[in-house]
């Protein structure tokens, strides 16, 4: 556990005069390089604007670009905006993404060095802590600062004070951005103690004796050895909402709160937003300020800095903070809301608190400490989840109803990263699985059967049943559209009562199934999220918090998951453009497009030889036995993609394109620029294919032809991984094409309950005799 955060202040000569000609050398050599590093491959420059006329950084920008060439350095040099010495907060935000969407644009990694040149303003200092931390695990900066006096150099404040980076907060568990500092007073090491971790108190509502009004579990997560609270509460939408609220002004009795609820468009329309906001502004007492409702348009391609940055959110923070009141940013919605305005929580330095309406949000995106946006350029997915930070919520408070109106898209989200966990850990609560994975600090606190999420298939296909049913899909269609009247209408009180009351009528339609159904669906839901929250919790929370290294490994599958999903998102935009109609069963979201590159991934695997037989077919098994429904066929993304005149060869090199983008690059140098970074699975499920490579940060990092991940594309294209798993009356796995299956020229012999069980056993088996090899040896 880190208990501090420090930073080294290093003299240097002549700062006035733009340094000496060993300059660029004694930033290299007093700047900590990366793991695994022995030198920086790139240098990059940050510059004050020109009209600045700071002479002195002129001259050092000129002397550190001839110094860096003579080096044999690529060097690039980027300046900020010409707004940035404004105190106004959107000149502030929009010079900082737009040097850090540079850094990425123009190939800075892991292994870049990135010199910061401060002019005579040292205010502009700020700016150097605030692009530090957002490209991820892209860069290591280096401060070159002005500074008469050394000032506090771990709390950077901007000029608006909306905009703060306060390295004790507890919330960055330690990572403060800038590596050095350097200028012309004597060398100092600057430290300070990490601030206690408050989170907020779930006491009131655990074992609460109220089990019919206030039924809730909490489960136990830690990240950076610090405890995440993660409270589902499993009673009435009401009651949820009402805890929701009292937990949060417990936390803030003494000094009140200021809270701003974050929500896209489609939760802005079934009003959950606005009633988390409305719960928790009824007293006023604790909220003398009120509260402030941020909306914004939802989906990946909007997962952008643009999307989030508004004069009007960041002046309710400023009036906030001049009246010193805490700011809570609640998330409310899915994983991209919650990354995102997330994001916006840790450039802030307000307190967090996420609310997912998906189970993405709350087992995947609220388990990670990272916060992002992806780069976007004109509605170009170019870059996923790459400009972000390090920053804990206080609470993750989930409201289990509102996991009723998820989308068939959502549910296959879902599972489709559950399939990449299962397959890259399978049974580490096995012996030979714990030997996969013994160097993982707190593998023995967390470890699971991973794959038993397979057992719960039933409840999966009774969910997705509920969700496409006619009643079911005519009664959210109908609340979304009176909340979009709402949106309109703010205030209109029989509006608001119509869509409170279909909701009512949504929810106890859901609970007409009956206690069988309705049970399944939980045990489903419960299963994926405490399987889920412990694989996380392996990794992070104590080994690699800020997944730099070996937790890395939660990104297999990812390579080529955010490259379909990019190149699909564009093809999305662009069909509305021309006036194509996107239906419905194309559209594919974040985790179906991990599942989708699952099934790649291990072709990958299987056409090296190093996946085969049994293990081959238990790893693309995972998925085709929860694609009863098509969740993760390709096939209509094609028939969209035929459409528009979409290629086999566009889509492929399209999504290649997002690939050498990749936020995983610079970790290994590849040998030409035909080779890219990947993650392949070996031998069985869950063991995962090591590098080469002696430094034992890089662990699952290997190095693949981009042929080899063509082919694999081209034979998602062409529908090859368009199956369903079966177990035939010789009791085989068989994978089934579904297409023949829907027009019934094949007969599904197992139920998915059936095949569910049978793939664990069939795991069971593979670990079984994995073991009973390893004692022989």
């Amino acid at each position: 556990m880190v208990s501090s955060v420090s930073l080294n202040y290093c003299h240097i000569d002549n700062v006035k005069l733009g340094g000496d000609e060993t300059l660029l050398h004694t930033i290299m050599q007093q700047t900590p390089r990366p793991k695994g590093r022995s030198e920086f491959t790139s240098v990059h420059i940050i510059a004050p604007p020109e009209k600045a006329r700071s002479a002195s950084a002129e001259k050092m920008v000129f002397n550190l670009s001839y110094q860096a060439k003579d080096a044999g350095k690529e060097c690039v040099v980027h300046r900020l905006l010409d707004v940035c010495t404004s105190s106004n907060p959107m000149d502030e935000y929009n010079t900082v993404f737009d040097v850090a969407s540079n850094l990425v644009l123009l190939k800075s990694d892991r292994a870049s060095l990135v010199v910061f040149v401060g002019s005579e303003d040292t205010t502009n200092d700020f700016y150097a802590s605030m692009i530090a931390m957002l490209p991820f695990r892209g860069l290591t900066l280096a401060l070159v600062t002005q500074r008469k006096e050394y000032g506090d150099l771990l709390d950077h404040e901007s000029r608006s004070g909306v905009f703060r980076i306060e390295g004790p907060n507890a919330s960055r568990m330690g990572m403060f951005p800038v590596k050095a500092a350097f200028g012309s007073l004597p060398g100092k090491k600057f430290t300070a103690d990490i601030k206690d971790w408050v989170h907020m108190d779930l006491t009131p509502y655990l074992d609460h004796e109220d089990q019919v009004r206030h039924p809730t579990v909490n489960l136990p997560f830690k990240i950076g050895a610090l405890t995440l609270p993660m409270l589902t509460h499993n009673g009435s939408y009401g009651d949820s909402i009402e805890s929701l609220a009292s937990i949060v002004a417990a936390h803030f009795e003494k000094t009140g709160f200021f809270p701003i609820v974050s929500c896209g468009e489609t939760c802005d329309a079934l009003g959950y937003g606005s009633d988390i906001l409305a719960a928790l502004t009824a007293d006023r007492k604790r909220t003398p300020q009120g509260g402030y409702y941020f909306t914004h348009k939802s989906g990946e391609t909007y997962k952008c800095f643009e999307n989030y940055g508004t004069s009007e959110l960041y002046e309710e923070i400023a009036r906030a903070n001049e009246a010193g009141t805490p700011v809570v940013i609640l998330a409310v919605g899915g994983g991209v809301n919650g990354n995102c305005i997330g994001l916006i929580a840790g450039l802030t330095n307000s307190h967090l608190v996420e609310i997912p309406t998906t189970p993405m949000h709350y087992n995947d995106a609220t388990t990670s400490a990272k916060k992002a946006f992806s780069l976007v350029k004109e509605n170009k997915i170019l870059s996923k989840n790459i400009l972000g930070c390090f920053y804990i919520p206080k609470l993750v408070f989930n409201i289990s109803e509102t996991f009723l109106t998820l989308s068939t898209a959502n549910a296959h989200a879902t599972i489709g990263e559950s399939c990449k966990t299962m397959n890259m850990l399978g049974r580490c609560d096995s012996q030979i699985g714990a030997q996969d994975y013994f160097n993982i600090e707190g593998a023995a606190e967390f470890s699971s059967d991973y794959t038993k999420i397979v057992l719960e298939v039933g409840g999966f296909d009774t969910f997705v049943e509920f969700i496409e049913s006619e009643e079911t899909r005519r009664l959210k269609k109908e609340i979304i559209q009176t909340g979009e009247k709402i949106r309109d209408n703010r205030g209109d009180a029989k509006l608001e009562k119509k869509r409170a009351d279909l909701l009512v009528e949504f929810r106890s339609r859901y609970y007409a199934l009956g206690k069988v159904k309705t049970e399944s669906v939980k045990s489903f839901l419960s299963t994926v999220n405490k399987e889920i929250v412990s694989a996380k919790a392996m990794f992070l929370a104590y080994s690699d918090p800020f997944e730099k290294y070996r937790a890395l490994l939660f990104e297999y599958a990812h390579t080529l998951g955010h490259g379909v999903e990019a190149f699909a998102n564009l093809c999305y935009t662009r069909a509305l453009e021309k006036g194509i109609a996107v239906p419905e069963s194309a559209q594919r979201l974040h985790g179906q497009c991990v599942g989708m590159a699952v099934l790649m991934a291990g072709q990958m695997s299987n056409d090296l030889g190093e996946l085969k037989g049994d293990s081959f077919a238990m790893h693309q098994g995972l998925v085709y036995l929860f694609n009863r429904h098509g969740g993760f066929d390709f096939e209509p993304l094609k028939k969209l993609f035929d459409d528009m005149g979409v290629s086999k060869e566009d889509f492929c090199d399209g999504v290649l394109d997002v690939v050498r983008r990749d936020n995983k690059r610079g970790y290994i140098v590849c040998d030409d620029c035909t080779k890219s970074v990947d993650q392949l699975v070996t031998g069985r499920i869950g063991k995962m294919m090591r590098s080469t490579d002696k430094n034992a940060e890089l662990r699952y990092l290997v190095e693949v032809d981009e042929d080899w991940q063509k082919r694999v594309l081209g034979m998602a294209f062409d529908g090859k991984f368009d199956k369903v798993a079966d177990v035939d009356d010789e009791g085989k796995l068989r994978f089934r094409e579904r297409r023949s299956v829907i027009k019934g020229e094949k007969v599904l012999v197992s139920s998915s309950g059936d095949v569910g069980v049978f793939l664990h056993d069939a795991i069971a088996s593979i670990y079984g005799m994995n073991e009973q090899a390893m004692k022989r040896q």
